[in-house]
């Protein structure tokens, strides 16, 4: 695999890590261990990234040059169901924000979690 959406990485801060065979572009919580998110890339594939913006622990966004287009792809997690409609509508502003800010030739795909614990969609 060349680039994996990852949830629940649950690390401190925004960053890279990287390894022998891989990248991982992490946006995480900056104090407490819960949530995070991030995208793994095979190192085969980083030639190709153009940029990683981290979010917040619930969202980010990475840029990937493409043959004849580029794709912006976010990753988002979003609230449980049994959390507040004010924190529910906070995410789904911010991604919508994030959405609006990536270019707008791009292929955007948003990729994670975001259907409620009970399996139904935001409506």
């Amino acid at each position: 695999m060349d680039l994996v959406a990852l949830q629940k990485i649950r690390w401190l801060g925004n960053g890279t890590l990287e390894k022998k065979k891989c990248v991982i572009f992490y946006s995480c919580n900056p104090v407490r261990h819960v949530f995070g998110i991030g995208f793994y890339i095979n190192s085969r594939f980083l030639s190709n990234i153009l940029c990683f913006e981290p979010v917040n622990d619930r969202l980010c966004w990475i840029r990937v040059r493409g043959k004849y287009r580029n794709y912006s792809i976010i990753n988002a997690h979003a609230p449980a169901e049994d959390k507040d409609d004010a924190e529910k509508d906070k995410f789904y502003l911010e991604l919508e924000i994030v959405y609006s800010q990536c270019p707008r030739h791009d292929i955007k795909m948003v990729l994670g979690r975001l259907q409620h614990e009970s399996g139904q969609g935001r409506k």
